[in-house]
């Protein structure tokens, strides 16, 4: 068994099973990982984590971003970090132990039952949405609610008063 090693680099494998890397600028490091794009630029880091579409990134034990078995669309471009979390779509993030992403352009960072079981991780201290296309905080709901709420008031009162006018109108 090999070990790397100098002052600031240290890898010990944890079995006698080699990484692979194919692709231009690809890179495997730890047990049975391995790193495939036929661009290039795949990055698998950690025993057996897998990168296989090009400039995809897979870190983590058993991290892996891969093409999906269901739509054969390979995972180009995507990122995993943790255990034995995945992301099986073009451009697909998945963040944390677990995390499983499998539509295109999406960020996870919780799974379904096929791992762990279906879990749901919050995101915190996040800004106030500003732009269209910015998720909106529970801070920023609870203050439309409100505002709405309060609009709702005050066009109770003016019905209210409307219908009073038109009975005394109709006398």
């Amino acid at each position: 068994m090999a070990t790397l090693t100098d002052d600031f680099i240290k890898v010990v494998p944890h079995a006698n099973e080699f990484a692979r890397a194919e692709g231009a600028g690809s890179i495997a490091i730890g047990s049975e990982s391995a790193a495939f794009a036929s661009d290039g630029r795949a990055i698998a880091i950690g025993d057996k984590a897998v990168a296989n579409g090009d400039h995809s990134i897979a870190i983590g034990w058993m991290a892996t971003s891969v093409t999906s078995t269901h739509t054969g669309t390979p995972a180009s471009d995507a990122v995993t970090i943790g255990f034995h979390a995945g992301a099986y779509a073009p451009s697909a993030v998945a963040l944390g132990s677990g995390s499983q992403a499998s539509t295109p352009f999406t960020v996870s960072v919780g799974g379904d039952a096929s791992i762990y079981g279906a879990f749901r991780r919050r995101i915190v201290y996040v800004a106030d949405g500003t732009d269209v296309s910015d998720v909106a905080t529970v801070g920023q709901l609870r203050r439309a609610k409100a505002e709405l709420e309060e609009q709702l008031s005050a066009l109770r009162e003016d019905y209210s008063k409307l219908a009073i006018l038109l009975q005394e109108t109709a006398r």
